[in-house]
C-alpha cells in the first residue's frame, strides 16, 4: 500500500507575519459582505483560526463558531494586552 503521511504538531509561535498578530488578539475581517470581529486562537503560515460569535456563525451557515482567515483579508488587529480592548474581550 501507499506510504502514510504523518502530521507533526506545529509550535504556535512558529509563524510570524508582518502584521504581528498573536493568539488572543481581536481581528476584524470581511466575510459575505459582513464586517466580523473575532479572537485569534491559532496562528498558521498564511492564515489564522478565529473564534467568532455563535450567532454570526449561524447567520453565515457555519457548523461551528470557528473560521480560518487569510492574513490578506484581515482589516484590523487589536492587541489583547492593551487595556482599552478589555471590554471587547469580555463582551
Amino acid at each position: 500500500m501507499g506510504a502514510k503521511t504523518v502530521l507533526q504538531p506545529i509550535e504556535e509561535t512558529t509563524y510570524k507575519h508582518s502584521m504581528n498578530i498573536n493568539i488572543g488578539d481581536i481581528i476584524t475581517f470581511e466575510r459575505k459582505g459582513l464586517s466580523i470581529s473575532g479572537k485569534v486562537t491559532r496562528l498558521r503560515e498564511n492564515s489564522v483560526m478565529v473564534e467568532i460569535d455563535l450567532e454570526i456563525a449561524k447567520e453565515l451557515d457555519y457548523p461551528n463558531n470557528y473560521t480560518v482567515v487569510n492574513y490578506r483579508h484581515i482589516q484590523s488587529v487589536q492587541d489583547w494586552k492593551a487595556g482599552n480592548n478589555q471590554k471587547l474581550l469580555n463582551a
